[in-house]
């Protein structure tokens, strides 16, 4: 099935917001603590300003989850019976086999002491041993939502059994595709009022998929721009503290138990539809170096903290030799994403291509194999 190149675009540009928000949160927490945190005022700025949706990562994971949701439902409804099992292993192999390399890494830096050392793990006294390794990686992130060996990977667990979520719904319903928007929008109203926002946000992923690929309509510029520009500012919304003045402070609810994952939700979805029908902004999104940054984002995403991590000690060493937070978070953030893109491209060259040849060869004997079974069953 041919991709849609902008949505690439837009979950690589997801990536990289998540990987300025974990910078920053570590290195200038004023950006999502506000003035509670410290006293950079550009950063503190930036936690109560529209601005901030650039860096807010719980805004930019809704993104990424919409995005899952969506393009799951597309690969089920177009993809034959027969095939979704096929579909289903091969997801889960590449949602775990990079996991379990970046823990490898993590691994044996640990083991090694290089870069922040023992500081690499939430919980470095339950590594013990590199058994631990593949039953992290195969079962606890995706199944469990672990974090031992990475705060980020709590939103794997989201992206996989939101995914699974979704393949069962459409596998039922995909030759009934207004009973499955239907469905989708229901389980999203359910989940919404159980305050379950995230896998809300997957399933309401799919239920676009299934209405704008049903209902043929088109938004004037107006709307389109009116969209985004209310979808950037509700993801600005700030996470870590509560506005008491500014824009923000007047769509601060009482009886909003999570005002700011409502907002972020609701922009995601405001900014998703919107650039569904923009064709310039997506033009932006499938020029070559957004696709390059697209191609690699799962893997950009998965390492991104682990390369943080490991370079922390040149943050402080250039803190110690310049004096200035500001510009030790310049460099030090320059450097790390530098480092990231490269490895990510080596990665890409190396790891990548060799998981892709093993996944096929093992889906090929699995297909093999159901094709026996079939056969015999007859």
């Amino acid at each position: 099935m041919e991709r849609m190149k902008w949505i690439d675009g837009l979950k690589g540009i997801a990536c990289v917001g998540i990987f300025y928000h974990h910078f920053f949160l570590r290195y200038a927490p004023e950006s999502y603590y506000g003035q509670s945190a410290g006293n950079l005022k550009f950063f503190i700025y930036l936690s109560e300003s529209p601005l901030g949706f650039l860096i807010n990562g719980n805004f930019w994971g809704y993104m990424f989850l919409l995005i899952s949701g969506y393009v799951v439902c597309r690969r089920v409804v177009n993809t034959s019976y027969g095939e979704i099992p096929i579909f289903t292993i091969s997801r889960y192999l590449k949602l775990a086999i990079p996991i379990f390399i970046s823990e490898t890494f993590y691994y044996v830096f640990y083991k090694l002491k290089i870069g922040g050392g023992a500081q690499l793990f939430t919980e470095a006294d339950n590594i013990n041993s590199f058994l631990i390794v593949p039953k992290n990686a195969f079962i606890q992130v995706l199944f469990f939502g672990d974090t031992t060996f990475a705060g980020a990977f709590w939103m794997m667990n989201l992206v996989f059994l939101g995914g699974l979520l979704v393949i069962a719904l459409s596998s039922l319903g995909k030759n009934y595709r207004n009973c499955l928007m239907w469905a989708f929008l229901i389980f999203t109203v359910i989940l919404l009022l159980r305050q379950s926002y995230y896998y809300s946000v997957i399933l309401f992923g799919a239920f676009l998929y299934c209405f704008l690929d049903t209902v043929k309509i088109s938004f004037p510029a107006a709307l389109q721009v009116l969209g985004l520009v209310l979808g950037i500012l509700l993801g600005g919304y700030p996470t870590g503290v509560v506005p008491e003045k500014g824009i923000y402070s007047y769509i601060t609810f009482s009886f909003i138990s999570e005002n700011a994952a409502v907002w972020h939700w609701l922009g995601s979805v405001l900014i998703f539809v919107s650039l569904f029908h923009c064709r310039y902004i997506k033009n932006f999104l499938e020029t070559k170096t957004i696709q390059w940054v697209g191609g690699i984002s799962y893997i950009f995403f998965v390492f991104h903290n682990f390369m943080r991590k490991i370079f922390d000690p040149l943050y402080f060493a250039i803190l110690e030799l310049f004096d200035s937070q500001i510009l030790a978070i310049v460099i030090g953030s320059t450097v790390v994403i530098t480092a990231l893109f490269a490895f990510c491209e080596i990665y890409a060259r190396t790891f990548g291509v060799c998981v892709s040849k093993a996944i096929k060869r093992f889906l090929n004997y699995v297909r093999i194999f159901n094709a026996r079974i079939v056969k015999i069953l007859r």
